[in-house]
């Protein structure tokens, strides 16, 4: 039993299973495993393993005023000595997750040492075009990126330029991973693997067809068990079968959904789940569409303009989400169409849309005739006013607007592939301000959020697709590294001589 102090100031006990905190007691109810698990007043006590106040009384605060961000090499994966050694190009964003039991405690969690997980192909052999099928699942320590395993088996091949999703989907307390099948094609079947590589299941229902998507992981329906979704195609997480099933729609030239050999490519690959109505259910989001969990419409904006790349945020501050959407388009149909967008919670327009690419075009540019351009976009507050900022990666530029679509700053890069790459944030040098970070086809720079003056650059290759840099403690070092993926698939992993004049 622990003092505590009544109403009136008097010392008292509290009762059994009681705990005092803050001076008072408190029975603590909700059971956590992170903070995420916890109300918005609270935290998760990880001793104990439940959900307390916040402590309450005398604040102080320290702001921190900044210094250098000076990343150093921690360590690299480069294939060698692996099964599949040529299978060494990374063209995906790796994803970190717990995979085994590193401080031998009998238990995999936060304690243990996170692993990465990723997907390698090989540029120059393979029944596709490079990464557009014959995928390996592959993960490494993050310690110090020795090899966890090889999924070699020809039968359970990835997309190489797919995305992959870790959870746990059986509720084993350990994770699986969810990835693009490629069964020699360039549209495979929803894949999902045990922690340690081994397969899993496959989905079946012709309807899943996830090219070079990213499926996801969400308990759509509240029901405590987590649904697989991937564009808008919801499956049963623990199974594999076939909840619902809508398609996607105002995709220019795109077949759609498996409908050609566009290297499995569509413009809704990237859908993200959110409660936009509040009604404590999750809607799954896309760029022109949203559908409540049981598969029945929420809005339609089809009609009006292409699916795009959406993120969710309370953009202008009122207390509901928003929906911002970027669309980008090579094709014939859609040429030129590189905007972004914000739309309210119920679908109705915010404001938009807004051409992404700012600052001169480059002649070569001018000279084609086409821009496209447009990645998935990042939210985060860039400055010290309190409202959010918009940034993602435009064909010549990266590009931050304020909450009302005013252009904060644009920074030039360069991108002749995908034209289409994500972006991260993180506050690495602690004054409360993010910086952003992105890699183009040659150079991983950190943004000073505020204006975009680069504080760091470093040679980076990538033919780009949809990557971005992932930032975490990937070796509890207390520290975060930054983690992105490198191939020479259009260039020589490293050599960045022939960019330096044009950067």
């Amino acid at each position: 039993e622990a003092r505590c102090r009544d109403t009136n100031g008097n010392e008292v006990c509290c009762g059994n299973a009681e705990i005092c905190i803050s001076g008072q007691c408190f029975m603590p109810k909700d059971e956590c495993k992170d903070f995420v698990d916890c109300g918005l007043n609270e935290y998760c006590e990880l001793s104990i393993g439940f959900c307390l106040p916040q402590p309450t009384g005398d604040a102080c605060e320290d702001v921190p005023t900044g210094g250098a961000i000076e990343p150093t090499l921690v360590w690299e994966w480069t294939g060698e000595n692996q099964p599949n050694s040529s299978y060494n190009q990374v063209m995906m964003t790796p994803v970190v997750a717990n995979l085994n039991d590193d401080n031998k405690d009998s238990k995999i969690d936060e304690n243990d040492i996170p692993d990465v997980i990723f997907t390698s192909f090989d540029a120059t052999v393979g029944p596709c075009n490079a990464y557009e099928c014959d995928g390996i699942l592959r993960a490494v320590s993050g310690k110090n990126g020795k090899p966890l395993f090889s999924q070699t088996n020809a039968a359970y091949r990835v997309m190489p330029g797919g995305q992959l999703a870790v959870g746990d989907l059986d509720d084993d307390g350990l994770v699986e991973i969810v990835a693009c099948g490629s069964d020699s094609s360039r549209w495979g079947p929803i894949v999902v693997f045990e922690n340690d590589g081994t397969f899993k299941w496959k989905s079946t229902d012709a309807n899943v067809r996830c090219g070079q998507a990213a499926p996801a992981i969400a308990d759509l329906d509240g029901d405590g068990k987590p649904e697989i979704f991937v564009r808008y195609t919801v499956l049963n997480g623990q199974t594999g079968a076939l909840k619902w099933h809508k398609a996607c729609k105002n995709v220019g030239a795109f077949p759609n959904e498996g409908a050609g050999e566009d290297g499995g490519h569509v413009p809704c690959d990237y859908t993200t789940a959110a409660d936009l109505d509040g009604d404590g259910k999750l809607e799954v989001v896309g760029g022109n569409q949203a559908f409540h969990h049981d598969g029945t419409s929420y809005w339609d904006n089809s009609a009006s303009y292409r699916d795009g790349y959406p993120a969710v945020a309370d953009v202008d501050m009122d207390g509901k989400p928003e929906v911002v959407v970027v669309s980008s388009s090579w094709d014939d149909v859609h040429k030129g169409d590189h905007h972004i967008r914000v739309r309210n919670h119920d679908g109705t327009k915010l404001w938009g849309p807004i051409d992404i690419n700012q600052g001169p075009i480059p002649q070569q540019d001018q000279n084609d005739g086409t821009l496209a351009g447009g990645g998935p976009p990042t939210i985060a507050n860039f400055d010290s006013d309190p409202e959010p900022e918009i940034a993602l990666a435009g064909a010549f530029g990266y590009v931050v607007f304020e909450a009302d679509g005013t252009l904060k700053w644009f920074a030039r890069t360069r991108d002749d592939t995908s034209r289409s790459t994500g972006s991260s944030v993180f506050d690495f040098d602690g004054d409360g301000i993010a910086e952003a970070v992105y890699n183009d086809e040659h150079w991983l720079r950190v943004y000073n959020g505020a204006d975009g003056e680069v504080r760091y650059c470093q040679c980076n290759t990538s033919a780009t697709l949809w990557e971005y840099p992932v930032i975490v403690d990937v070796n509890n070092d207390n520290h975060a590294e930054i983690i992105v993926a490198s191939n020479d698939f259009a260039g020589v992993i490293g050599d960045c001589s022939m960019a330096t004049a044009l950067d």
